[in-house]
């Protein structure tokens, strides 16, 4: 995907999806949206001019599943410094924040342009794209704050993304056990 939008939006709903019917936990949402947008750092690169193909530039080495796992462990590691190291609690938060993570590159490589992701770096430094590419790439630079094709990408991002969110919603609720406890409706847990 060309914006932190809609991977931000993917991250947090898919959180809030999968917690479901139990009361969403803010931080939960919050690092699993962050784990979404971490491989974006290597924009960085365009600010030293280092090309995309390179392992160091756009959608390289931040995009692979060797990333996805150290920035899994790091996060974990940071953010929930109070679960004792590699406990059942521990292994299930990483594992989903490395899911986060590693959905980012799976997203990017459904975009429409000839970079790919490098998901095997450092095996080798070959980009992959997925057949089917429904995401436009848009170049991001100051100007495009105000254009309207930019804005037009969000929107159709971020209405992809619903979708996806919205079937997980719907698949995790109906395989979630009917209890007294849950019959409420699940907005009245977010007044709190």
């Amino acid at each position: 995907m060309a914006t932190l939008f809609a991977h931000a939006f993917f991250g947090a709903g898919t959180a809030y999806a999968i917690l479901q019917p139990h009361k969403p936990c803010r931080k939960f949402l919050c690092v699993s949206a962050v784990c979404q947008c971490l491989p974006d750092l290597d924009v960085l690169s365009y600010l030293l001019h280092i090309a995309p193909p390179h392992p160091l530039g756009h959608r390289g080495l931040t995009h692979s599943g060797l990333f996805a796992l150290v920035a899994a462990f790091l996060v974990t590691l940071i953010c929930y410094r109070q679960l004792k190291l590699f406990s059942l609690r521990w292994w299930s938060l990483y594992g989903w924040f490395f899911l986060m993570t590693l959905a980012h590159g799976i997203l990017d490589a459904m975009v429409d342009d000839t970079l790919g992701v490098a998901f095997l770096w450092p095996l080798t430094t070959q980009h992959y794209q997925f057949p089917w590419r429904p995401f436009l790439d848009y170049p991001l630079d100051a100007s495009a704050l105000v254009s309207l094709s930019l804005w037009t990408t969000i929107f159709l991002e971020l209405q992809f993304c619903s979708m996806l969110v919205v079937a997980l919603f719907i698949v995790r609720r109906m395989s979630s056990p009917v209890s007294p406890s849950s019959s409420m409706p699940v907005l009245s847990h977010l007044e709190a």
